[in-house]
């Protein structure tokens, strides 16, 4: 098996790609579900969550959530997961993310909430569901 920093990375990798199956695999490993393994797929210091999100891995989304992946996590810019989806328009994400109680209104580090983002990028669909 992989060393521990090789299987988060290959952790963050499968979830990138929306694989569940493979993403279970390692959290079954005993993987930390929190670990942000400094580069991700998608950017700096993300956990497995906040890639899934971006990514519009509802699977991988429901599947952390699941196992208890923590949806407010920040990382340094202050985003958490529901920022990310809504960034990216993974209006499917930010639903499940807002129906376990992910804050609509946390601000980012720049004082962008989720709904901000979501105008910034055109991303209707993502903007007419956090208004609801």
């Amino acid at each position: 098996m992989a060393g521990q920093c090789q299987q988060h990375m290959l952790h963050h990798w499968a979830i990138a790609g929306g694989s569940a199956q493979c993403a279970d695999y390692f959290l079954d490993q005993g993987i930390d579900i929190e670990h942000t393994s400094g580069f991700s797929p998608l950017g700096w210091n993300w956990t497995a969550l906040q890639i899934a999100a971006s990514c519009g891995s509802t699977r991988c989304v429901e599947l952390l959530i699941a196992k208890g992946a923590n949806i407010h996590f920040k990382d340094p810019d202050q985003y958490q997961a529901i920022h990310r989806a809504a960034s990216s328009g993974s209006v499917e994400c930010v639903k499940i993310l807002a129906q376990h109680k992910a804050d609509v209104n946390a601000y980012n580090e720049d004082g962008k909430t989720p709904l901000c983002l979501a105008v910034r990028n055109k991303q209707a669909t993502c903007v007419r569901e956090l208004v609801k």
